[in-house]
């Protein structure tokens, strides 16, 4: 499966809050912003038949309005979605919509970083969509201290990814959680351990490669991690998305035909050409 386009003018934005620099907090004032999550369109050479999209995301730090309060982003957002394929794609059946995340689902409300469960953000895709999958980001745990993933890899339709390769949907997916870092902390690698995983997922040549600490890309000053990248240029191409760091723009191919997706701040609907 490959990109054939991606338009950088987003079919929607979706309001959103998110917690401003601490240079700028008042005291007494919960410290949100308004903001607006683009939602992009792109579009793939082929899907298998069980498919009609895929919704791709990450970083969802930030938190939306509900009846109930304020809620974070990932759990009202999926909702959002399904509303937005059901008015602007009435073609496609919500049923047949997978979802792929890449980490970093969580969010305070009163300052930047933190860490927390996140399976209520995986329960509220499921809720709308086929199924979903995904690896975590540095700020995602699933129960206390990862204490539930195993319990939570056997839910039906929630495919999450530490360190594997899964055909759902007739798409073989790939994944790999965390970042390079202090194992001592959560959802943190060794370099060589994460290079060498991700080189190992990658011969197994899957159609898609999940991921949260991505490469960079130097030509058009796009940052991340040297490392991945290089690990990327050496192994079968496929198309890797993930989140982490943004860029400024969201889509480039490396020279053997990796593709790569940055979903830092944005989403992507992926549909047949």
């Amino acid at each position: 499966m490959k990109i054939t386009k991606l338009n950088n003018i987003p079919i929607h934005t979706i309001p959103y809050k998110k917690v401003i620099p601490s240079r700028l907090h008042v005291k007494g004032v919960l410290p949100l912003q308004d903001h607006y999550w683009p939602v992009l369109e792109g579009k793939v050479d082929e899907l298998p038949e069980e498919l009609d999209a895929l919704i791709v995301a990450s970083d969802l730090q930030g938190h939306m309005e509900s009846d109930e309060g304020l809620k974070l982003m990932g759990e009202i957002f999926p909702e959002e979605l399904k509303l937005l394929i059901e008015i602007e794609y009435p073609n496609l059946n919500i049923n047949k919509v997978g979802v792929l995340l890449c980490g970093d689902l969580f969010a305070l409300e009163h300052r930047r970083g933190g860490i927390g469960d996140v399976r209520s953000i995986y329960h509220a895709f499921k809720k709308h969509f086929k199924w979903v999958a995904g690896v975590a980001g540095n700020h995602d745990m699933i129960g206390t201290d990862n204490s539930k993933v195993k319990e939570f890899q056997f839910e039906k339709d929630i495919y999450y990814f530490e360190n594997g390769n899964k055909t759902i949907s007739e798409l073989s997916i790939s994944g790999v959680g965390g970042i390079i870092g202090p194992i001592r902390k959560m959802n943190r690698w060794k370099e060589e351990e994460f290079l060498n995983a991700i080189k190992k997922q990658c011969l197994k040549k899957p159609d898609i490669l999940l991921i949260h600490e991505g490469p960079d890309f130097k030509e058009k000053e796009l940052f991340g991690n040297s490392s991945v990248r290089k690990t990327l240029e050496n192994s079968p191409p496929t198309l890797v998305c993930f989140g982490h760091r943004h860029w400024k723009t969201p889509f480039h191919c490396l020279a053997n035909g990796t593709q790569l997706l940055n979903l830092e701040e944005r989403t992507v609907l992926l549909v047949r050409e």
